[in-house]
Parts: structure tokens; sequence; C-alpha cells
């Protein structure tokens, strides 16, 4: 629970950098977009675009409903996954209205809705999902570490395809990771 805690309050600390346009948040962010402009070309776009699918309420909705089916309907597994990717996706929705930070300039060729920014809806449900399933593998050995190895690099994936696609701030997927993260140390707490 601790944990939990903490996450929380340095989630809490980033919110309010954000808000307030802290100058080494700024920076952070301008020097992050610069790394991935090499990505500005529709071919690149389409690549990340299928990377930041499974972050997606499509994505994530596909992997929870395999996950579901395939454990049988497992209690604890569900139990987990409403609380780690329900809990944080619902709190990240309510904050992106309460912060209504404005994305970035979006590429010609991207047609997503417009809506706020912080924090990254795709890397609080890539990080409380694939954590989670990681997580349950642990401790791992032969295979069982290729499939957590995967699920971090997904992780990681997930949240540079929303910079790359000129969709989201490097502090917003930063956000969505410290929410997630909390939400996940909760769920453990409560079910683990």
């Amino acid at each position: 629970m601790l944990a939990a805690f903490v996450f929380a309050v340095l989630f809490a600390l980033l919110s309010l950098c954000v808000f307030n346009d802290a100058a080494f948040v700024l920076a952070f962010d301008a020097e992050r977009e610069k790394w991935f402009g090499f990505a500005r070309t529709p071919k690149w776009s389409a690549f990340f675009s299928a990377i930041t699918f499974f972050g997606g309420v499509y994505g994530v909705g596909l992997v929870c409903a395999a996950l579901a089916v395939f454990s049988g309907w497992d209690k604890h597994l569900i139990e987990l996954g409403v609380v780690a990717v329900g809990g944080s996706a619902l709190v990240a929705q309510l904050v992106k209205v309460l912060m209504a930070r404005v994305r970035p300039d979006k590429l010609p060729w991207m047609k997503d809705k417009v809506e706020y920014s912080y924090p990254s809806g795709h890397s609080t449900s890539a990080l409380s999902l694939y954590g989670l399933l990681a997580i349950l593998m642990l401790p791992a050995s032969g295979i069982a570490i290729l499939f957590v190895v995967a699920c971090v690099l997904l992780i990681l994936a997930i949240g540079a395809s929303r910079v790359a696609l000129s969709v989201h701030h490097a502090s917003d997927i930063a956000g969505g990771y410290l929410l997630a993260a909390s939400f996940l140390c909760l769920a453990f707490a409560l079910f683990g």
C-alpha cells in the first residue's frame, strides 16, 4: 500500500508541475520531442499507429477479453484487472478533463479526435495491463522471462509511439506511467 501511495504522490506532484507549466517539464517535453523527428513521416506513423493500438481501448479490451476467457474467468485476475486497468483508466480520464492540457500539434495525416493530453490514457493502460501480466509471471525463468521482457518493451513502445505520433507530450507519458504504477500497487495490495 505504501508503494501505491508513493506513486500517487509522485503523480500528483508531476500533475501540479504540468498544470503550472514548470520550466523543467517544458524542457523535458521539448527534448523528447526532438528524439522522434525521424518519425514524422506517413510510413513511421503507420508503424507507430500499429504499436499504439495495443494501448488503446480496442487493443486493451481485446487483450482483457482474451485473458478472461483463457484464464477461465479467474476471479483473482479479474479483480486485479478491474482495479489496475479499470481504476487507472477512469482516473486518467477524469484528470484529463480537470487538467485540460492541449495536445501537441498533430501530424496532418492523423485523424484522431481532439481530446485533452495529460495523462496519456494509452500509456496508463499499457503499464497497468502489461505490467500486471509481467508481475503475474514473476519470478520468471525460461520462456516466462521472454514474456516479461516483451511486456516491458511493449509498455515502453506504446509510450514512445504516443510522442512519435505527436499526440502526447513526454510528460503525459510519465504521468500515465506513474498513475498506472499507483493503481497496480493498489490492486496487489488489495487482492495480491
